[in-house]
């Protein structure tokens, strides 16, 4: 039972192979018929199913976060494929009948192309180095080990960016590092306030997101999200530090609960501080970069992508990596 990647399925092809269960959901037709709809994933991205009321009791089988076995039928649904489910079996259930096989985690979870071990030595190693004030250094460090497996595991959003296993220490990897490049650039910067900010800028993730294969949100995640349980897991982790200036803490906060920006993008309140702007910047930059190059790798053919509905604009495929300047041209003499 070879696996065909959801983004190469055809209208008209027949599918027997393993998805991921992202969403499932009980609905009703116009005449009050009920249908289950469900979006299965796997590495290349989502495509959503229907299970009709002759079939609804396949619903009983599986659960959201599920790994399933689904035979169906490639159809089309407006201007995109979709999954009319002919039968749905639980690889649990599978598994303790001997007849799981062929399946392949893999190919179902994408996960960080970046060796997490890696990463999270190399941040350790920046809070050694580059961070000098001894209060910041020891509750960063202190974090970064009480939650070393999850940091490494939990993705850094549920569907737009670094959406997937290891992508929160991806995505905090890069927003330090861009920090620390542009930190000195300006003046007026507490550097290690800067730094030990944007390590822990998303540490709130670790709360807010339940299963990392598939992003779900814990119930405190759903009700408070990550900038206050970010918050949270620094207070706790900072009980009997003896901070050098006690407004280092509030500052500290104040960039975790910050760093989206904006009052409409769930920021409790809009960075009042250099480190806390130059966070936001860094982290939004991360962002939106690993949104185009995502985007950019699944593109079809053409110039330009199709519109990205959250970058709002289409994109342009060209890459100039390639191309070589003459390195001695004489301009005095061309002029």
């Amino acid at each position: 039972m070879a696996h065909r990647l959801i983004k190469d399925l055809k209208v008209g092809e027949t599918v027997d192979q393993y998805f991921l269960v992202k969403r499932k959901d009980l609905r009703r037709t116009r005449s009050y018929d009920e249908f289950i709809n469900v979006t299965l994933t796997d590495v290349s991205g989502d495509i959503r199913g229907k299970i009709w009321k002759e079939k609804i009791h396949l619903g009983a089988l599986f659960r959201q976060g599920n790994f399933v076995r689904v035979k169906a039928v490639v159809d089309q649904y407006g201007e995109y494929p979709q999954l009319i489910i002919e039968n749905v079996e639980n690889i649990g259930k599978l598994k303790e009948r001997g007849k799981l096989t062929g399946f392949e985690l893999s190919l179902l979870v994408p996960r960080t192309s970046y060796d997490v071990d890696e990463l999270y030595q190399r941040l350790m190693g920046i809070i050694d180095k580059e961070i000098n004030i001894n209060s910041l250094k020891y509750v960063t460090k202190r974090i970064l080990i009480r939650y070393e497996k999850e940091f490494k595991e939990c993705p850094a959003a549920r569907l737009y960016h670094h959406s997937y296993l290891g992508g929160l220490i991806e995505h905090t990897y890069f927003v330090t590092k861009g920090v620390m490049a542009l930190v000195d650039s300006y003046g007026g910067f507490n550097r290690s306030l800067a730094i030990c900010g944007a390590i822990l800028h998303d540490i709130g993730k670790l709360r807010e997101i339940q299963s990392p294969a598939i992003s779900l949100h814990t119930y405190e995640g759903e009700l408070l999200g990550h900038m206050l349980l970010g918050r949270d897991i620094l207070r706790e982790e900072s009980i009997n530090i003896d901070w050098e200036d006690d407004r280092l803490k509030s500052h500290l906060e104040h960039i975790i609960v910050s760093h989206h920006g904006e009052l409409e993008f769930g920021s409790p309140v809009m960075p009042k501080t250099r480190e806390a702007l130059l966070i936001h910047f860094c982290d939004n930059l991360d962002a939106q970069m690993n949104m185009l190059n995502d985007y950019l790798r699944l593109a079809g053919e053409g110039e330009f992508t199709e519109w990205h509905p959250v970058l709002k604009r289409t994109l342009c495929k060209s890459d100039f990596n390639d191309i070589q300047g003459e390195s001695d041209i004489d301009i005095q003499r061309e002029l």
